[in-house]
């Protein structure tokens, strides 16, 4: 190699080194620069009460105003009152207990297995015949996850989550089982979610997985209980009614004043100051003590927001999104982010709108949170409580 190239070469390796140092100052000055523009706080003029009136109405979260709007028109009308009705039988825990007390008396499961605490609350225990049709399989012997291969394999074709729960053989408890689980199981039961924020799912799709499920067990000589086809079938067209009249996704806008633009460096500033949190998704989220999103701040068409590029973006309409199934309290969920959203408008100098860009009065504000409550205390009455792991998974 000549003594030319052997210099270029180390020209070259000093450029890179050279870039590097400069990107991680950038990033320490960009970080800095954020800490100290949110040293203080700011007084919000727009939602101030007395203490006196906040003791005396402490949940009472909007200034009452004479002016009347439309409801914000990103909320569809739902025919609330046509909600269905699911039994104390649809409640989780019963279903979870319904299902053993099948497999019981049918000399699938023992006593034993039957009288295990489930340790996947949050997915075993919101199984149930209201929501997934659910394959019950015993073995002689214990078995892996790995005699479920085909299962895995086709998990995809069938348009729904498909999600199995195994009683451990070793610890005798009940766990959530995926391709790479490790321990040996004497019972599964395998569950095909029946909705979906898709749709219902059809007959066909229903009878490939019963068939699917029936190989299975013939091959590994194991007893199996399958549901029938037309009635599960009938339960997701009724479950997916009355997610339809539920199904409720808030969205306020912030828009400029006097037709500027935000900066996206003030985006960021504000909102981090306001305590939510830059996510992979391109978006800000407000999170919970679980690291649950609660509603998110995004571009108002979607377009994600990258970190290294927001001092050059100029943003024309801020979009926060409450997706009210999906939260616990999403009534008091909402009141925060109205908080927010004035909070906000104020740090940026914008204004509150619909998707329409018509001024969001105090009125329509009002107005969305009743509706809101009635959405909450409709799924309640349902055995479906906002925000829970089963309303999770079928808003999904």
């Amino acid at each position: 190699m000549s003594e030319l190239q052997i210099s270029l070469i180390s020209i070259g390796l000093v450029v890179i080194l050279i870039i590097c140092i400069y990107n991680w100052w950038q990033q320490r000055q960009y970080r800095r620069k954020f800490r100290e523009a949110f040293q203080h706080q700011h007084e919000d003029a727009l939602y101030h009460q007395s203490s006196d009136e906040s003791a005396l109405n402490p949940d009472k979260h909007f200034i009452p105003s004479t002016e009347e709007t439309p409801i914000a028109s990103s909320i569809e009308p739902a025919a609330i009152n046509q909600a269905i009705e699911l039994t104390s039988a649809g409640q989780p825990e019963e279903l979870l207990e319904n299902t053993e007390k099948e497999m019981v008396s049918a000399g699938l499961m023992s006593d034993e297995e039957s009288s295990a605490k489930p340790v996947e609350q949050s997915l075993c225990a919101s199984l149930g015949e209201k929501t997934d049709y659910i394959a019950a399989m015993s073995f002689k012997d214990p078995q892996g996850a790995g005699a479920l291969t085909s299962l895995w394999q086709q998990r995809f074709d069938f348009g729904k989550n498909i999600h199995v729960c195994g009683w451990n053989a070793t610890s005798g408890e009940w766990e959530k089982v995926i391709a790479e689980s490790k321990p040996l199981y004497r019972s599964l039961r395998l569950a095909l979610q029946l909705v979906s924020r898709s749709g219902a799912v059809s007959e066909p799709k229903l009878k490939d997985f019963r068939e699917l499920i029936r190989t299975i067990a013939t091959k590994l000589h194991a007893d199996v209980i399958l549901p029938d086809v037309s009635e599960a079938a009938a339960r997701a067209q009724e479950l997916d009614n009355f997610c339809a009249t539920v199904d409720q996704i808030i969205a306020f806008n912030i828009v400029p004043e006097e037709a500027q633009l935000f900066n996206g460096d003030g985006v960021a500033r504000a909102a981090e100051r306001l305590g939510m949190q830059f996510l992979a998704d391109g978006a800000f989220h407000m999170t919970d003590t679980h690291g649950r999103t609660l509603f998110s701040l995004c571009n108002e068409d979607n377009t994600p927001f990258q970190y290294h590029t927001l001092s050059q973006l100029q943003i024309r309409c801020l979009t926060l999104l409450l997706d009210v199934p999906c939260v616990e309290e999403p009534a008091l969920v909402f009141d925060d982010m109205v908080i927010l959203a004035r909070k906000l408008s104020i740090e940026l100098g914008g204004n509150i709108v619909d998707a329409n860009h018509v001024s969001l009065k105090e009125r329509s504000i009002m107005l969305i949170r009743d509706r809101i409550v009635t959405v909450e205390t409709n799924m309640q009455h349902s055995g479906m409580v906002p925000g829970s792991a089963l309303a999770r998974r079928l808003f999904s």
